[in-house]
C-alpha cells in the first residue's frame, strides 16, 4: 500500500494558521468573487472564510456555493419595544410608531464572531479589496501575542481582533469595545489597507436607519458619531425635529463641541445646495467659539470656491489671526499652508500680485514638496524649485539658484538632491559634489546629472584639489555634524575657506551659529544660511590668518 504525503510546509502552514476571516454579504454578485479570488492563498494554506448574508436578492449566494462556500444566514432585522417607542417619542414628537423595526448592526457582528474557530478575526464587507494582504505578517503579529491589529480602511481603521477579550457595541456606528481587565496588546500594520468599492449599509430602509439610530441616541446618548449620523439623518429628511436634536446636542458639551457642531451642519447645508442657511451656521460656530479657525476658514473657502475674493481675504486673514491650541484637537491643514494657499490665489484674482506672492511665499514655506506649488512658483519666481529629497526649504533653493548663475565653477559637500539639482538648473557648468558613499538613486534624483562631478572621501578629495591647485567660485557646506564625525577633525570644515575663490556658504546657521562664527567672518545670514563673500585681497591673507 502506498502512502501519499502532503508536502512537509504545506501541513505547517494548515497546522500554524491562527486567524480566520468573516465575509458580510448582501447582493454582492459584483464584487464576490473578486474578493474571494484575492484570498485563494490564504484558503489553501488552511485559512478559515465564513460567509454571513444578509438577505441577498440576487445571485450571492449561488456564487459563494460555486466558490465551495456554505452559506450562513443571519436576519438582522430588530422589532422596538413598547417602552422605547414611548420614551422616543417622548423626546422626539411622535418620530416612531410600534410597527417600526430596525437592522443591529453589532448583533451580525457578534454573531459573525461567534461563527469562527480561531479567536482572532477579521470581519470585512464582500464589497472591499485587500491591498499588501501579507498572512505572514499577520501571523507574525499574532504570534508576538498582539490581542488587535489595527490596519487602515478608507478614512478610518479596521481591526483582526479577539473575539474573547473585545465585543461589538451600539446598534449604528458599531465599534469595538475591550470587554476583560486583562491588558490589552496592540499594533498597526501600515502595509495593510482595505478599501471599499461602495458604501455598503445591510438595511436599505432609510426608516429602519432612523429608528435604529434614534435607539441609538438614547442608548449612548455621548457618542459623537451616533449624534452625528442621526442629526443628519433629521436634516435629509427636512425634519422639524431637527431643532430639538440641535438644541440637545448643542446643550450636551462645552463651547468648542458646539463650535464643530454648528460647523458640521453648515457643512450638511452646504451639501444641500442651502448656501444662505449654512452661512448663517458658520457665522453661529465662530460666535459660540471664537478659539477655533474653523469656522472662519469654512466660510473663507466657501468664497474662494464661489471667486468673491474679497469675501474669501476678508476670513481668511481673519482666521490667521487665532493660533491653534495644544489642547483643541482640530484639522492641522488649517493651521498650516491651507489659508495661505488660498489667500495668495485670491489676492492674485483680486488684483495685488505683490500680495498674492507674500502668501505664495507663506504656503510654499510650509510645505516646500507640494506639486501644485511647485508647478505655480514660475509665476513668481525663475526657477521653480523641486521636490526631490532634501530638507532646504523653497526660499533657500532661491539662493542657490540665484547664486549659481553668476559663477562658472560650484562645490558642494556632503549635498541631497534637492540642494544639487537647483544649483545643476542655475548654470550650463559643471557642478562638482563630495558624497560621503556612491549612490546611485542620488543621481536618478536629477533631471541633469550630466553636469554633475561627483567626488568621494572629503581627505582623498582635498589632497587631489591641492596637488591640482583646484578652486571654485561658490562652494556650499552641508552637514557639518557629519563631516566631524566621519574625520574626527574640525580642519575639515575650516580648510573649504582656502579652496573658493568668491563664495562659501554654508547651511544651518542658527543650529550651528558658534562654531561657524568662531571659524568664519562671515559677511551675513539669509534664510538660516550664512556666506561670506571673499575679494581678490582678502583671498592672498585670510588663509594665513586663520592659522
Amino acid at each position: 500500500m502506498i502512502t501519499l504525503e502532503l508536502p512537509y510546509k504545506v501541513k505547517m502552514i494548515k497546522r500554524i494558521m491562527k486567524f480566520s476571516i468573516v465575509i458580510l454579504t448582501k447582493n454582492d454578485s459584483e464584487n464576490l468573487s473578486i474578493l474571494l479570488n484575492s484570498l485563494v492563498d490564504f484558503k489553501d494554506n488552511g485559512g478559515e472564510i465564513c460567509i454571513i448574508d444578509v438577505g441577498s436578492t440576487d445571485n450571492t449566494q449561488q456564487i459563494a456555493n460555486e466558490w465551495g462556500y456554505k452559506i450562513d444566514n443571519f436576519l438582522g432585522i430588530r422589532e422596538i419595544d413598547d417602552d422605547m417607542v414611548n420614551f422616543i417619542n417622548e423626546k422626539y414628537e411622535n418620530l416612531i410608531n410600534n410597527t417600526d423595526k430596525y437592522f443591529d448592526y453589532s448583533c451580525l457582528k457578534n454573531y459573525a464572531a461567534s461563527k469562527v474557530s480561531n479567536d482572532m478575526l477579521l470581519i470585512i464587507n464582500a464589497n472591499v479589496n485587500l491591498v499588501n494582504f501579507n498572512i505572514q505578517d499577520i501571523q507574525n503579529q499574532i504570534d508576538a501575542g498582539y490581542d488587535i491589529i489595527h490596519f487602515t480602511q478608507d478614512n478610518g481603521t479596521n481591526s483582526i481582533y479577539n473575539r474573547q477579550k473585545f465585543n461589538w457595541e451600539n446598534i449604528v456606528c458599531e465599534k469595538l469595545v475591550k470587554i476583560t481587565q486583562e491588558e490589552i496588546k496592540e499594533n498597526f500594520i501600515h502595509s495593510l489597507k482595505i478599501s471599499s468599492l461602495n458604501n455598503k449599509f445591510f438595511s436599505d430602509n432609510d426608516r429602519e436607519m432612523l429608528v435604529g439610530l434614534a435607539i441609538s441616541c438614547i442608548l449612548n446618548s455621548n457618542d459623537n458619531n451616533i449624534n452625528k449620523l442621526f442629526l443628519n439623518e433629521l436634516l435629509n429628511k427636512n425634519s422639524n425635529l431637527m431643532q430639538i436634536e440641535l438644541d440637545r446636542q448643542l446643550s450636551m458639551g462645552d463651547d468648542i463641541h458646539k463650535c464643530k457642531l454648528l460647523v458640521d451642519v453648515g457643512d450638511f447645508l452646504l451639501n444641500k445646495e442651502n448656501d444662505k442657511l449654512a452661512i448663517e451656521y458658520y457665522h453661529k460656530a465662530y460666535l459660540n467659539c471664537s478659539k477655533l479657525r474653523l469656522p472662519l476658514y469654512k466660510l473663507g473657502q466657501y468664497y474662494y470656491n464661489k471667486k468673491i475674493w474679497d469675501r474669501c481675504i476678508f476670513y481668511l486673514e481673519g482666521c490667521l489671526n487665532i493660533s491653534k491650541h495644544e489642547t483643541i484637537q482640530d484639522n492641522d491643514f488649517m493651521y498650516k499652508d491651507g489659508p495661505y494657499s488660498m489667500l495668495y490665489v485670491a489676492w492674485w484674482w483680486h488684483g495685488d500680485i505683490k500680495k498674492g506672492k507674500y502668501y505664495f511665499d507663506k504656503a510654499i514655506e510650509i510645505n516646500p514638496y507640494n506639486n501644485l506649488y511647485i508647478e505655480e512658483a514660475i509665476f513668481h519666481y525663475e526657477y521653480k524649485g523641486n521636490n526631490f529629497g532634501g530638507n532646504e526649504t523653497f526660499q533657500q533653493l532661491q539662493f542657490l539658484y540665484n547664486n549659481g548663475k553668476k559663477y562658472n565653477s560650484i562645490l558642494e559637500i556632503y549635498p541631497e538632491a534637492r540642494s544639487t539639482e537647483a544649483l545643476l538648473s542655475s548654470t550650463n557648468n559643471i557642478v562638482s559634489v563630495i558624497r560621503k558613499s556612491e549612490c546611485n538613486c542620488f543621481i536618478r534624483g536629477l533631471d541633469n546629472p550630466g553636469n554633475l562631478k561627483i567626488y568621494y572621501t572629503i581627505k582623498d578629495t582635498i589632497n587631489y584639489f591641492e596637488k591640482e591647485n583646484i578652486k571654485f567660485d561658490m562652494i556650499v557646506i552641508h552637514n557639518y555634524n557629519d563631516i566631524i564625525q566621519d574625520y574626527n577633525d574640525f580642519w575639515f570644515i575650516r580648510i573649504w575657506e582656502k579652496f573658493a575663490n568668491k563664495l562659501l556658504c554654508g547651511f544651518d546657521y542658527i543650529e550651528n551659529k558658534k562654531m561657524i562664527d568662531d571659524t568664519f567672518e562671515i559677511s551675513g545670514v539669509t534664510e538660516n544660511i550664512w556666506y561670506k563673500n571673499i575679494s581678490s585681497f582678502e583671498k592672498t591673507i585670510i588663509y594665513k590668518k586663520k592659522n
